[in-house]
């Protein structure tokens, strides 16, 4: 890939661009919850989760549209404009003070861009490599993982002991950043290699698993008319769904289980998942591009029942055992998800569709993913956190059931990807 200089350019700068919206993507969806909280004491904690709840909700049809956008103009274009409501969003948490409304419509604009930024970037990175596409991706989504590993107690101390306790400065700078990042995407990046005059992963020839005349892009009456859409929905969907609702009701959890000792037991071993995150994320990628997507999208599965059965079994006394279960699954949680998920997309619909097809697939997984958290709390704090439990059981084991029948399924860009890859 690095022995073509030009491309080795466009590839580290999307790599490290990347890489740096997802960071301040993380920064800022921390500094929703665990910068807002501690430092606005008129609100209660419900009170500032409301609207970054609305903007998970709001994000679904948002990202429709968006997807729609991005095989029309490209995903760039998008890109620059979700990076402006999100710069204005900081703007408008800054001057919110103790103005309400002003931070609500802000902070919900926060959630719904940084998502739709997530998928802007996972149609970038698909265009641009097909061997190498899981890492990519693995590199790209890394902000999260470090950002979960530097943690919102971290942010609010640096607040406190350097900026005298003044949040302002910290939202601020996140838009400065994000402007900063939508002229490097404007002048410096391409939505596709062809546009630089050059061929993905850098190689001298035209894509062997593509067809010499362009293909128009899938509508989406016949995405939604396939069968492997459909397969896919329902992986990723329980991926998103485990995934979110498991790191959303830990505290819930524990807490109802075993008090505040559980919960700070069971937060050592959060934070031990959280650093190992960081390489997880990379690790899902290397496996998807020498093993196959549909390997990884099983393993992942895997390490999220894990997950969802050390919430269901860890005793109310805490147990080494489980600890380490839910250390491994957890780092599996926040780092794999965002690199499985768009890899399994391109394997089914190759790098020429993967935009029509994520502008209709990966809009549909953000609704289980913004509502599995809060369905989870609700039955935890209704005194069933065990049918709580049991339920993110029986949807991770659906996910790894469903994720076996991607075996079958051959990677659209299977020539392209170092061998005839059949899982």
């Amino acid at each position: 890939m690095f022995r073509n200089k030009k491309f080795g350019f466009y590839a580290v700068t999307l790599c490290l661009t990347g890489l740096a919206y997802t960071l301040v993507c993380a920064a800022l969806e921390t500094g929703l919850t665990g910068v807002v909280q501690r430092f606005v004491k008129s609100w209660s904690g419900q009170t500032t989760e409301l609207p970054t709840l609305v903007g998970s909700f709001l994000a679904v049809p948002a990202a429709f549209l968006c997807g729609r956008a991005v095989v029309k103009s490209g995903p760039r274009q998008a890109l620059l404009v979700c990076a402006a409501v999100a710069a204005l969003g900081c703007a408008g948490l800054a001057a919110a003070g103790g103005i309400y409304p002003l931070f609500f419509v802000s902070a919900a604009a926060i959630r719904c861009a940084c998502a739709l930024i997530y998928i802007c970037l996972a149609v970038l990175c698909a265009g641009w490599s097909i061997r190498y596409r899981g890492r990519i991706m693995g590199i790209v989504t890394l902000g999260a993982p470090l950002m979960g590993a530097v943690g919102a107690g971290t942010v609010t101390r640096l607040i406190s002991g350097y900026l005298s306790g003044d949040y302002r400065p910290y939202f601020l700078g996140l838009a400065g950043a994000l402007m900063l990042l939508a002229l490097l995407d404007r002048f410096l990046l391409r939505d596709l290699p062809e546009e630089a005059g050059l061929y993905p992963d850098g190689a001298g020839r035209p894509p062997l698993s593509e067809p010499e005349d362009e293909q128009p892009p899938l509508t989406p009456k016949q995405i939604c008319k396939d069968g492997r859409a459909w397969l896919l929905f329902v992986i990723c969907g329980a991926l998103a769904a485990v995934a979110a609702g498991c790191m959303g009701g830990m505290g819930a959890r524990f807490l109802a289980l075993g008090g505040e000792e559980l919960w700070l037991s069971a937060s050592r071993w959060l934070a031990l998942g959280a650093i190992l995150s960081i390489p997880a994320s990379y690790i899902f990628g290397v496996i998807d591009d020498c093993a196959g997507s549909a390997v990884a999208v099983i393993l992942l599965a895997a390490m999220e029942l894990l997950c969802a059965l050390a919430l269901l079994m860890t005793p109310a006394a805490g147990s080494p055992l489980w600890g380490v279960a839910l250390c491994a699954g957890g780092a599996c949680l926040l780092g794999g998800p965002s690199t499985v998920i768009p890899c399994a997309i391109g394997r089914v619909y190759g790098r020429r569709q993967f935009a029509a097809a994520g502008a209709i697939l990966l809009p549909a997984v953000l609704l289980p993913a913004a509502a599995a958290p809060v369905v989870t709390v609700q039955l935890i704090q209704a005194g069933l956190g065990r049918t709580a439990c049991m339920a993110l059981v029986g949807l991770a084991a659906i996910g790894l059931a469903a994720a076996l029948l991607l075996i079958p399924i051959r990677d659209a860009n299977a020539p392209d990807r170092g061998r005839d890859n059949k899982t």
